[in-house]
């Protein structure tokens, strides 16, 4: 059994929308040099550049890839499970390059996870725990291990799911067309644009008013995906003539039912 636990889909959870919804957002990367600091000043002839140069040019949008994450994690609980197997059954040099993997495997899931994911600190730990049993089976050098795996490595669950992103995604297209569709409906194009922009800030809040519209717009969503599956069984069903026969007939009703006619001054 792995002690790196990745979960099925989950309902959505707050950091969810607010990550798609960060991820539209332009904004400035902190990582300005390898060692995450800025940029030294510049000289040139030995004389210090003016205290004012031009702004640097804008980095590009950091885009938060939470399947990537779940993904990775996937993989590296696959390979622990594999690797743990062989610990266990006292076959250490077999377990060691799989545990190695698994490291590897939990890196790229931190480097893809941001800093305020909750399961970025699970990840950068046990990738610290399987480091440390590595350095345990690497010194034995073939002996039998005394120490069970389960002393070096604890099991931890993660939320993030491979489904996450797009669900975000869905969630916020949902919320916005919404305020879209109800801009147009009462007002005009500059009211929907409006609205949309307010729903897709209110769904990335992170308080009661944020839940609330994410609950609604994942359920909103999730029907509309069902009724569009249910809908398109029904199209491949339907004989093309009476689909056609219909279609004209509400056209014909909704003419009807205009104070104009077109073409007709």
């Amino acid at each position: 059994k792995p002690a790196l636990l990745v979960p099925a889909p989950r309902p959505l959870p707050a950091s969810v929308c607010a990550s798609a919804h960060r991820s539209l957002q332009p904004r400035q990367s902190m990582e300005a040099t390898p060692n995450g600091h800025s940029d030294p000043p510049v000289f040139s002839g030995g004389l210090a550049v003016p205290s004012d140069p031009p702004p640097p040019p804008r980095a590009p949008v950091a885009v938060v890839d939470l399947s990537r994450v779940a993904c990775l994690a996937e993989e590296a609980a696959a390979l622990e499970a594999t690797a743990t197997t062989f610990d266990s059954d006292d076959r250490s040099a077999e377990a060691l390059p799989v545990y190695r993997l698994a490291v590897e495997r939990l890196g790229a899931a931190v480097e893809c996870c941001p800093e305020w994911h909750r399961d970025r600190r699970e990840l950068v730990a046990h990738a610290s725990e399987l480091r440390n049993r590595v350095a345990y089976l690497a010194d034995l050098n073939g002996r039998s291990a005394s120490v069970p795996v389960e002393r070096h490595v604890t099991i931890r669950q993660l939320t993030v799911t491979a489904t996450q992103g797009s669900l975000g995604s869905q969630a916020l297209g949902f919320a916005a067309g919404c305020g879209a569709l109800a801009g147009i409906a009462f007002a005009g194009p500059r009211t929907a644009l409006l609205l949309a922009l307010g729903a897709v800030h209110a769904t990335g809040r992170d308080d009661s008013a944020g839940h609330l519209t994410r609950r609604a717009a994942t359920v909103g969503a999730q029907a509309l995906s069902g009724a569009a599956q249910r809908a398109a069984l029904r199209l491949r069903k339907l004989d093309s003539r009476l689909a056609l026969f219909r279609l004209g007939e509400i056209v014909f009703f909704a003419r009807a039912l205009l104070p104009w006619r077109p073409g007709v001054i």
